[in-house]
């Protein structure tokens, strides 16, 4: 058993919040690829993590989440990926210390125009990376499509360590019941996911998602909801107050996505210490 998969049997772990919507925040250019400040403002990136530690967070994803060899090709960028990469994990780990998970972040090829062995490749180059710099497990975010998921899952395997999936649209599940797969959980698994959930949807849309996960599959759930629409986010009260009924639904481990902040991720906190008394 996982470090990860103790602390999920035990309670609701509780994660953290946006990544790039916080380097946006405190100043990172917009057009930049943003996994490349790993190596150009590793400050900017460690003092990120070291403030979602401050408001509790429990997990910290490393700033890995478009450092993808084709994702930084595609930007005419020459970084070499591993070093990118294991900027990344360096900066997670110093944040989390020894107690708390670092877990590596690999986001969707999407519509690259990678053909199926070149994108499955591309995964197997980042999840070796992630696995061979001391990651505690792995998590693929904002899938949308489940030919691409499925591929990234395939590289993932290699590894054996735990990976968490997380998905952004109805798109998969309903691909998933299409091809007769009707206990979402118990596909999630086969697939090789230990954990699945989704991410980058307002808590309503991530509620109502979640929700379509019927059956009680062997693996646990996990929600990273957005605080809205880019330029209405919500305050940490309220976004609190609409992610607290999504652990309802069995959720076990809960963070933020776009337009989180530390704040959203101390409320979120308090909101677990106050049902677990």
């Amino acid at each position: 058993m996982s470090r990860l998969l103790d602390a999920l049997g035990d309670r609701v772990v509780l994660g953290d919040g946006a990544m790039g919507t916080e380097l946006l925040a405190r100043g990172a250019a917009e057009d930049r690829n943003l996994s490349l400040l790993n190596l150009d403002h590793p400050e900017l990136v460690l003092q990120v993590h070291r403030d979602y530690v401050a408001a509790g967070a429990e997990l910290v994803r490393t700033n890995t989440f478009v450092a993808s060899p084709r994702r930084l090709r595609e930007r005419g960028v020459k970084a070499d990926v591993r070093e990118v990469m294991r900027a990344g994990i360096r900066l997670a780990r110093q944040a989390a210390g020894d107690h708390r998970l670092v877990v590596g972040s690999v986001g969707p090829l999407g519509d690259l125009g990678l053909d199926a062995l070149a994108s499955r490749w591309d995964y197997e180059q980042q999840f070796a990376i992630l696995a061979g710099g001391g990651c505690d497990a792995l998590i693929l975010e904002t899938f949308t499509g489940h030919d691409d998921l499925d591929l990234a899952l395939q590289g993932a395997r290699r590894t054996g360590l735990p990976t968490l999936v997380q998905i952004a649209s109805d798109r998969i599940v309903e691909e998933m019941r299409s091809h007769g797969f009707e206990n979402i959980p118990d596909r999630f698994a086969s697939l090789g996911a230990a954990v699945a959930g989704v991410n980058c949807m307002t808590p309503d849309r991530s509620a109502a998602l979640l929700s379509r996960f019927s059956g009680n599959g062997p693996i646990s759930l996990s929600a990273f909801p957005s605080a809205g629409e880019p330029g209405s986010y919500m305050a940490p009260e309220e976004f609190g107050g609409k992610v607290a009924p999504i652990l309802d639904l069995g959720v076990r481990l809960v963070g933020g996505c776009c337009g989180t902040t530390p704040a959203h991720i101390r409320d979120l906190g308090a909101r677990l210490a106050e049902r677990h008394r």
